[in-house]
Formats: structure tokens, sequence, C-alpha cells
């Protein structure tokens, strides 16, 4: 999936502090994104790596927020990081909570495509754009995903169920470590206090 920086000016959705997003709109215009109008679901963290992660949506789908908790062995050296991901509707924003750091991107690729494709051709458009070969299926908590297998990049292998991750294989340099979905339940709409984590983050393009 490209990312590029945003060349036009958005009526914007939310605001918290310098995130800003337009995942309302596109709620009211476009097909849903995700199999459930909102939701939250549990991850945990083995292999090389460990942890857990927490992925809130609503919106259906056009609005996500995943907190990552995950620490990692390797050469005998532990490091620990908290890391935060934030989707509203076009607008990507990634932070390291520790170092209260994180980028700004723009990416249209999914409303884009959802305007004149399922979803299932949307979703196999925008794997293969990421170097995804579609591999076989599997049943996750009641749920059938598609397994899409990856040649190059950190994401050696992703379980998606109608857009939703509940499954990756991450590869980096000497470690290898799985994120696999516990629980899946359905709620109301984000959380607040989820949204107000971003406040103190310092953001660049």
């Amino acid at each position: 999936m490209k990312l590029i920086a945003p060349i036009l000016l958005f009526v914007c959705s939310s605001s918290f502090g310098q995130v800003t997003g337009n995942s309302d709109q596109i709620n009211e215009a476009t097909k849903p994104k995700f199999a459930l109008e909102s939701g939250i679901i549990n991850y945990e963290i083995s292999g090389d790596g460990t942890g857990t992660a927490t992925l809130h949506f609503d919106r259906n789908g056009w609005r996500k927020i995943e907190h990552r908790h995950l620490t990692i062995e390797k050469y005998g050296v532990t490091s620990t990081e908290q890391t935060v991901e934030l989707v509203d509707g076009d607008y990507v924003y990634k932070a390291n909570l520790d170092s209260k750091k994180g980028q700004k991107q723009f990416d249209k690729s999914w409303s884009g495509l959802l305007n004149y494709k399922s979803k299932e051709e949307t979703i196999s458009a925008i794997m293969t754009t990421k170097g995804g070969t579609k591999d076989s299926t599997e049943v996750l908590l009641d749920k059938t995903c598609t397994i899409w297998k990856f040649d190059s990049g950190t994401i050696s292998e992703l379980w998606e169920w109608e857009g939703i991750p509940l499954k990756v294989i991450k590869r980096l340099p000497g470690i290898s470590y799985e994120i696999t979905a516990t629980s899946i339940d359905e709620l109301d709409s984000i959380p607040e206090e989820r949204l107000k984590s971003l406040e103190p983050i310092v953001w660049s393009n």
C-alpha cells in the first residue's frame, strides 16, 4: 500500500491535538470496510517477541486504533516498546509512546477502491500491491480467514477476515514473532481515553 503526503485539505471528523481524520464522512458515503460496525480485538504476541496488542474500531472499520506492548529478546539483549497506530479514514498516525514521537501519513487506497470495487476485490488489490499472494484459508475464532504470504517486507504471513487482521507473522533481521487474536467483541465506539493517548505525541510528516 503506497503512502503519500496529503495534498488536499479535508473537513475533519475528529481532533485530538494535531490528530485529525475524515472517517465519519467516508463512513457516510462509502461501503463498510470491516464486517463489524465496531468492536475490540485482543491479541497475544509470541515467538522472539512477546506481549499484547489491542485493536479498537468503529464507523464500520473506517476508524481504528491499535495499542501494542512488545518485548523483544535478541542476542541476549531485551528491549521493550509501546506503539500506537490510528487510522482515521484516509489519515494514518503511527507513534512510539515511549519517545512520544510519531509520523502522519495519508493513504486513500481503501476509500478509493471501495467506491467502485467489492470488498473482496479491494482487499485483493491492496494485498497484491503490497506483494502478497493468496495462499489458503483457515478458521480462527470461528472466522474463516484468507491467508496471504509475502516474499519481502516485515510481514511474512497475514490472516485476514473481511479486512480485519486476526493473525500476523512478522519478520525482522534475526527474529520472528506472531501476533494472534484471542478474542473479538462488539462495542459501541472507541473509548475516548484510547484516542486521547495520542495527545502528547509530537508529529512529523
